[in-house]
């Protein structure tokens, strides 16, 4: 009996023993778990320490180009676009020295220098800085001046007489007549009743973007109702002399930021511009004079 009772005493304690270094061991494993070590170790990804994605930078304005600009622009010259993420802008588009490109939206970059733009591209725009910095200055003619002289010694005047004019030998001096000058124009100045967008604020906003895109609408609608009402089969942009005015109208200029209108070349042909005047959407006909400076 006693040695039964001894043998369960000794089960006992070592039940204890096992328990106890078991629990050890456990309390160890806990104290010295490291989840960065581990996911090195393991390759796993830690969630709570993961860097976060930044977010991207945007701007919602108006940006004009370089005078004379030729290259890339976001969207199509005189439309608009949302092209989503890319590297770069990659439509075409060329102007004249004084002309510009004005893109007006929304513009993004990304961290990993993608970038994304949605808003309106326009065509090439007439801009009082370009015209100002392409005209050529008129060189200013200055007089040389008389030099003084100054008489060594006093001189006395000996009186002269004065001869006796008569009417065969009075000189005349009759004015030359002015010629007249004829003034020349090459086509006409097309204004619209749309506001320019000068006169909307502020620049990038949603009005902003409407009404250029109300602009883009009205240009695009005037060239096609001119090819009717001249019989032409098409409408060209281009410089003066370029385009075949038997079969096109050219168009010489378009503007939409100070003024709302567009320049055209119909060869003088004067008798369809009354029909022009009547279009709903047309606020005045100008011919396009010629500028020329004065003969000195």
């Amino acid at each position: 009996m006693r040695r039964q009772k001894g043998e369960i005493g000794l089960t006992v304690a070592f039940f204890l023993i096992v328990a106890s270094l078991v629990t050890t061991v456990a309390v160890n494993t806990i104290k010295n778990f490291n989840p960065q070590k581990r996911a090195a170790t393991t390759g796993a990804t830690v969630l709570a320490n993961s860097t976060p994605t930044p977010s991207p930078k945007c701007a919602t304005s108006s940006w004009k180009t370089a005078c004379g600009f030729a290259g890339k622009v976001w969207c199509l010259p005189g439309s608009s676009c949302n092209i989503g993420w890319v590297l770069g802008p990659s439509a075409s588009a060329s102007c004249p020295p004084a002309y510009l490109i004005i893109n007006t939206g929304t513009y993004c970059t990304r961290w990993d220098s993608w970038k994304s733009f949605n808003g309106f591209t326009s065509q090439c725009t007439g801009d009082a800085f370009c015209l100002t910095a392409t005209k050529t200055p008129t060189p200013i003619a200055t007089r040389t001046p008389t030099p003084t002289v100054t008489p060594s010694k006093k001189l006395t005047a000996t009186p002269t007489r004065t001869p006796t004019m008569t009417p065969k030998n009075i000189p005349t001096n009759t004015p030359k007549a002015i010629p007249s000058v004829k003034a020349e124009y090459k086509g006409y100045i097309v204004e619209f009743k749309d506001t320019p967008l000068i006169k909307v604020s502020p620049t990038g906003s949603t009005q902003f973007i409407s009404q250029s895109s109300q602009i883009s609408s009205t240009h695009d609608r005037f060239k096609n109702d001119i090819k009717t009402i001249f019989g032409k089969s098409s409408v060209v942009s281009g410089k003066p002399g370029t385009v075949n005015l038997s079969t096109s109208i050219s168009i010489l200029a378009e503007w939409n930021y100070v003024i709302n209108a567009i320049a055209i070349d119909t060869g003088n042909i004067d008798v369809n511009i009354e029909k022009i005047k009547g279009l709903s959407y047309v606020k005045k006909v100008t011919p396009n004079y010629q500028v020329k400076s004065p003969p000195v």
